[in-house]
């Protein structure tokens, strides 16, 4: 069980790589072409006259490489907490159960 456990902790952390990359492409696409400026005014946070905060990112929706992006993000979020966040605890479970009963 103990060598076991690497195999799945290095497929969870390389999900979780890939979640991150993800995330970082869809913001630099997003200061490149999006209004961020609209989005933090829409989080409630005041930004300076300067920029036209009415802006929409609406625009984003035709832009495929965006949403290729949010795809991968989504999907990638999905097998994480659908199959490896479980496959892992259940993994740890059995672990937590052996050490137990192999110390009492």
């Amino acid at each position: 069980m103990l060598v076991g456990l690497e195999p799945l902790v290095h497929r969870v952390k390389e999900q979780e790589d890939n979640v991150i990359i993800a995330n970082e492409q869809g913001r630099e696409v997003l200061i490149d072409v999006g209004n961020m400026a609209s989005m933090i005014t829409s989080a409630g946070v005041d930004v300076p006259n300067l920029f036209n905060e009415q802006a929409t990112n609406l625009s984003m929706l035709n832009n495929s490489r965006f949403k290729n992006i949010i795809a991968i993000y989504i999907a990638e979020t999905e097998v994480s907490i659908n199959e490896n966040y479980p496959a892992l605890e259940k993994h740890l479970n059995v672990l937590n159960t052996m050490l137990d009963e192999e110390l009492d």
